[in-house]
């Protein structure tokens, strides 16, 4: 079930960077949520509480995603960066997916 929804153009102004600050921090411990940014403006909303989703330190290069947890240690969500690309929407298949993929690879 999707919770919620939201967008942030950060480049804009530091209201928006400030928003996704607040958006992130109401969100529950435990929950999954997936982050996407795509340009080189929006690495201005990198430093506002993307660590309480696991994400590693530091600014990623852009396109960016990371799927994590709220509450989870520093490090531990999956992020691709440079050439990563979510599609997010609408599937007709209505069985109860927690997460759908077309390809995934998984290394150490």
């Amino acid at each position: 079930m999707l919770h919620d929804k939201r967008g942030f153009d950060t480049a804009t102004n530091h209201f928006e960077a400030e928003a996704l600050t607040e958006f992130i921090a109401q969100i529950p411990h435990g929950m999954i949520v997936v982050i996407s940014s795509k340009s080189n403006e929006a690495n201005a909303f990198i430093e506002h509480g993307f660590e309480s989703l696991g994400s590693s330190a530091g600014i990623p290069n852009v396109p960016y995603s990371l799927i994590g947890v709220k509450g989870a240690d520093v490090g531990t969500a999956h992020e691709v960066s440079g050439e990563a690309y979510i599609r997010l929407g609408h599937v007709p298949d209505v069985r109860p997916l927690a997460l759908a993929v077309d390809w995934m690879e998984i290394t150490d």
